[in-house]
């Protein structure tokens, strides 16, 4: 959040649009259970201020979390070739 905070700094001082999609990778994982949970909830309510909102993430809790309206899967099968399900 830290980092997103900077970013909308950064566009307003230099007077630019604000970003349209906020991109999210694995920034989960140091994060408690709780508050990975409070974070989410402050994403859903950032949701209208971005025409999308891409989160990547292994957390279980975080990938399952209903307000996410797509999911893309990724896997390896056991020969090695990658898969992919939306």
């Amino acid at each position: 959040m830290v980092r997103l905070a900077i970013a909308r700094a950064m566009a307003f001082v230099m007077r630019a649009l604000p970003p349209a999609c906020l991109i999210i990778d694995e920034g989960f994982g140091s994060l408690s259970a709780g508050f990975r949970q409070e974070v989410i909830r402050t994403l859903m309510e950032l949701s209208a201020d971005y025409q999308q909102i891409v989160v990547i993430s292994h957390m279980e809790d975080i990938r399952g979390y209903p307000g996410f309206v797509a999911r893309v899967r990724i896997w390896k099968d056991k020969n090695q070739v990658s898969h992919v399900a939306i």
